[in-house]
């Protein structure tokens, strides 16, 4: 999540992992977006979500 790995995102849910995972009280759905968003904010580069999108296409509770 923390490299905005789509692919590798996509590989980990595609072999069953749980796209409502909790780590350190955040689902991956809310670690995608802040860490989208903080990359985007200190690199100063345009806002990307392409592993934010990949979590509701596999089922993940907005």
């Amino acid at each position: 999540m923390e490299h905005e790995d789509a692919g590798a995102l996509t590989r980990l849910l595609a072999s069953g992992s749980d796209p409502d995972e909790v780590l350190s009280n955040m689902t991956l759905l809310t670690h995608a977006i802040d860490a989208e968003g903080e990359g985007a904010l200190q690199s100063g580069q345009p806002l990307t979500v392409h592993t934010t999108a990949v979590l509701p296409a596999f089922g993940a509770d907005p």
